[in-house]
């Protein structure tokens, strides 16, 4: 155990309660000492940093087998990215939180909490504290939690950060990157047996070259994502893949196909209601479209935000209330704020949906120079 932590343990417990360190030390130590204590500057061992922490309330147990063996299977689910598996080990610390926290792998839980469930708990705004006192696996999950990847990437290159890498690219656009980042995650969990990174690995391979609008490679690794969740039952996986891949053949124009896949799905997704609207939409099937869209605005989310979820239906809705929605001027502010904001906001494939929209628009309104920057930002798909 590092000997500075208990110090910054104290320190951390103190200031939770709002006590001054002389009313903590008083009768125990000197408040100079106390001091050097909470900075590591200090001995650690003995009577005095375990009277510290019993007057702050706190059973200190150095050495609880159980709690050890927890973090390491936190660790290890949480790398390897089975995140079924992490989501029951951080339930088992979460069910008896004041015992695990009362010990030296305190820190580790705080940092695998914030990494696995990143919900505001009262120690997070005091992890920066501890950071002089981390070891250097702490210390990697510290900078990830930050977002610090390129530091990551060179002191820490293992598969997780570089898939971690590799999506906060691809949510920043960033698609050459992403690729290079993703590939390089995908070798290394293989080298690893760690099927379920290599999983989130593949499917954001194929999410970017969907977006790059390279559907011949994109379907190349959604169809090896979709071997390894069957092989391991992930359903939420194997859905998700799915959707994608019906997603695809809206974009590319084999609407009853993906009609075929939308139409029957029980309890569908915000982003499933949607784009079930849009096959509808073209389908010729108005009123399902119109469910499907008030499906949409009741349905909870997460991602997108509910805002730009209504932004998206929003030209659908003007569509299918009014035929002649081309000679309207507030449809195409509609369309062409919705088509830029989730341009920038969100990765390129959500404004893929409403690329022929705009290109129609344009085209309608004779506005070739917009039209040629469309079509250069959005060309054609390619194998």
């Amino acid at each position: 155990m590092n000997t500075k932590f208990p110090g910054l343990l104290i320190r951390l417990e103190r200031l939770k309660r709002g006590w001054s360190q002389e009313s903590l030390c008083h009768g125990i130590c000197a408040v100079s000492y106390l001091s050097k204590i909470e900075q590591g500057k200090a001995e650690v061992s003995g009577e005095i940093p375990m009277l510290l922490l019993k007057r702050l309330g706190i059973r200190w147990k150095p050495g609880d087998k159980s709690s050890s063996q927890l973090v390491e299977d936190l660790y290890d689910a949480f790398f390897s990215l089975d995140n079924a598996r992490a989501s029951v080990l951080l339930k088992r610390f979460q069910s008896n939180r004041q015992k695990f926290l009362s010990g030296p792998n305190m820190l580790d839980f705080l940092l695998l909490e914030q990494a696995i469930s990143p919900d505001e708990k009262p120690e997070s705004a005091f992890l920066c504290e501890f950071v002089p006192a981390m070891d250097r696996r702490q210390y990697g999950l510290w900078l990830y939690r930050n977002g610090k990847f390129e530091e990551l990437l060179k002191g820490w290159p293992c598969a997780f950060y570089f898939i971690k890498a590799g999506f906060a690219d691809y949510r920043g656009g960033q698609y050459s990157l992403a690729l290079e980042h993703l590939q390089r995650g995908y070798e290394l969990a293989a080298e690893d047996g760690a099927v379920f990174a290599m999983l989130e690995a593949r499917i954001f391979l194929g999410n970017c070259y969907s977006d790059l609008v390279q559907f011949g490679q994109m379907r190349r690794h959604y169809e090896a994502a979709l071997r390894i969740a069957r092989a391991v039952g992930d359903s939420s996986a194997i859905r998700n893949i799915r959707y994608n891949i019906a997603s695809t053949c809206l974009v590319l124009g084999q609407t009853k196909e993906a009609y075929r896949y939308f139409h029957r799905l029980k309890d569908p997704s915000v982003l499933e209601c949607h784009k079930l609207a849009l096959c509808c939409e073209s389908l010729g099937k108005r009123e399902e479209a119109f469910s499907a869209l008030q499906k949409a605005a009741e349905t909870p989310c997460d991602f997108p935000s509910r805002e730009q979820v209504l932004m998206m239906c929003a030209p659908v809705r003007f569509r299918l209330e009014h035929p002649d929605y081309l000679k309207h001027a507030e449809y195409g502010d509609m369309l062409l704020n919705c088509f830029f904001r989730l341009r920038a906001e969100l990765p390129r494939g959500f404004a893929l949906f409403h690329r022929s929209r705009v290109e129609e628009w344009y085209r309608a309104n004779r506005q070739y120079k917009e039209l040629c920057a469309l079509l250069n930002d959005f060309p054609s798909s390619t194998g």
